[in-house]
This record gives C-alpha cells, sequence and structure tokens, in this order.
C-alpha cells in the first residue's frame, strides 16, 4: 500500500483502497486481536479537495482501567474526511460546512498528497475509549490487597481504618 497519495493519483471516478500492509498500525499504543479491515473510497471534489469515505473494523485488546483485566474491545466505524489543500485565498464559510455535513473532519494539507497511514493511525487513537473498562459492572481492585473484586472478595474490603478519609466516615455516622 502507498503510505501517501497524490490528489493527481486519484481518477475521477475514484480510487478504491483495502490497505493490507498494517505498517502504519500504532502496534506502540494498541494491541490487535486479529486482523485490521480497512476500506476506503477516495473521490475527488475539485481539484484541491478530496472525500474519503470507509469503514475500520479490528478487535483490540485493551486493559480495564479498574482491575487492569485485559479484555477485548471490538471496533467497527465509518471513516469520513475531506481533505483539502491549505488556499490561504480561501476562508470557511459556514455554507460549506452545512454542506459537508456535521460529522465529517476537515483535513488541512499544504500540499496535495494524503497520508493515508497518519489518517488511520489517528482514527484508531480516536475510536479507543477514553476510560477503559472491561464492564460498566467492573468493580476493579481491592486498595488494600489488591485482589481482583470481580473475581473473589476478600477479607478487607470494608477496612478503611487506616485511611486518611476515615475521619470523614466516622463524621458521617455521627450525623
Amino acid at each position: 500500500m502507498h503510505q501517501s497519495i497524490s490528489f493527481s493519483e486519484i481518477p475521477e471516478h475514484g480510487l478504491q483502497l483495502e490497505p493490507n500492509d498494517l505498517s502504519w498500525f500504532p502496534d506502540d499504543l494498541v494491541k490487535r486481536q486479529g486482523p485490521v479491515s480497512v476500506k476506503l473510497f477516495l473521490t475527488k471534489k475539485g481539484e484541491n479537495k478530496i472525500d474519503v469515505q470507509g469503514r475500520l473494523q479490528a478487535i483490540f485488546l485493551l486493559d480495564c482501567d479498574r482491575c487492569l483485566t485485559e479484555y477485548a474491545y471490538t471496533v467497527d466505524v465509518p471513516i469520513r474526511f475531506i481533505v483539502e489543500v491549505n488556499d490561504p485565498t480561501h476562508h470557511w464559510r459556514v455554507q460549506d460546512l452545512d454542506r459537508c455535513g456535521t460529522d465529517i473532519e476537515i483535513v488541512v494539507l499544504n500540499e496535495p498528497l494524503i497520508d493515508i497511514g497518519d489518517l488511520l493511525r489517528q482514527q484508531i487513537l480516536l475510536v479507543l475509549p477514553e476510560k477503559q473498562l472491561c464492564g460498566n459492572s467492573c468493580r476493579g481492585l481491592c486498595n488494600t490487597c489488591g485482589v481482583n473484586l470481580n473475581k473473589e472478595s476478600c477479607s478487607c474490603a470494608g477496612d478503611v481504618k487506616d485511611s486518611p478519609f476515615s475521619v470523614l466516615a466516622q463524621f458521617r455516622k455521627n450525623k
């Protein structure tokens, strides 16, 4: 797969890409389970504007922020960008944005060269959850002994006397 595609390489009828080379994938930031499927269709919308549409499908292995257990996170998201060469004489107007739709990201480039790998890396980082949880009911780890409370219970779970907040708990009981 070409990592970069020049606007001039995109034919008038469009260009379909299904990259098999995953050299763009951020392996240093995200673990994946199985294949990553990307399908893109690039369409010229003028001499300096390209519409990029497609789909990204993958299964990532994430670590739960509460219990530290690794879990599978499935991603199946549409991709939509308008890629445009920076033109200092053109200023975005509200009607330009209305025609594009509200969920489309506008990417402004300094030259007519699309770095597909960079766009896909950014998309992957954007689809990852901010708070990574194996489930909404995840109970996490015991603050004292470190036991995974989803799998077993411990005797120290209710023991808060060494906590700096135990004074507040006592205050609450007295009210």
